[in-house]
């Protein structure tokens, strides 16, 4: 088992040698190297196309000058700023309740404390505070807290439960505790970016472009 998934990430990641397909795999998914910034990103994402979410964190981070301020904005001068994402209002209270939950456990709208402690500890914490599912702490603690672990998403999920790497018609859920087991030192990042890659562009729920796969040959879906 340990095999076929580091021979999963390997055959993802090395499509990316292909010109056509290089396309597929962008160097970067707007992601931060700020903790704080890189959480509110996140929860911006949650039912919304990544690229859709980036102008309107910018533009949220402009307003409030720094997150620091982003309590103590009005409601509704944040609303028109993220209700283009769809759930404005929805979007507004959550952001203002974690920011306000931030500030209230470290004095200031600030994560950087995080990054001086063990990663099961920053994890924990990120766990505790409103809005935040095991997913979302864990893209955290792999983009900004150098945490070697992996976040999985509906995408993840569903090319690992397709090659046979997780049971099949797992819930996402449930499958952080699988991916702990098998995914080898050092693999976290590259196997989940490429799997989010992968998992948008070709292996989609509906109509996975199979003859362009690299995985192909040991797919249990495709045969």
């Amino acid at each position: 088992m340990h095999y076929r998934i580091n021979r999963t990430a390997r055959l993802v990641e090395g499509d990316r040698s292909s010109a056509r397909e290089s396309l597929w795999f962008p160097a970067t998914w707007g992601n931060h190297k700020n903790p704080t910034t890189e959480l509110f990103y996140l929860l911006l994402t949650v039912k919304t196309r990544i690229a859709d979410a980036r102008p309107h964190l910018r533009a949220l981070k402009k307003l409030c000058g720094t997150w620091n301020q982003l309590p103590d904005v009005p409601p509704d001068k944040i609303r028109p700023i993220l209700d283009p994402l769809g759930f404005g209002a929805k979007r507004t209270k959550i952001l203002m309740v974690v920011a306000d939950r931030i500030r209230h456990d470290f004095s200031c709208v600030s994560l950087n404390r995080l990054k001086r402690q063990p990663i099961e500890t920053s994890l924990a914490y990120l766990r505790t505070l409103p809005f935040v599912g095991e997913k979302v702490a864990r893209c955290v603690a792999l983009y900004t807290l150098n945490g070697d672990i992996s976040p999985m998403d509906t995408h993840a999920t569903r090319v690992l439960s397709r090659t046979g790497v997780l049971p099949r018609d797992i819930d996402p859920k449930k499958a952080h505790a699988w991916i702990d087991r098998l995914v080898e030192p050092g693999a976290s990042y590259r196997l989940h970016v490429n799997l989010l890659a992968h998992g948008q562009q070709c292996c989609k729920a509906i109509a996975p472009q199979c003859t362009h796969c690299p995985l192909i040959l040991f797919c249990r879906y495709a045969r």
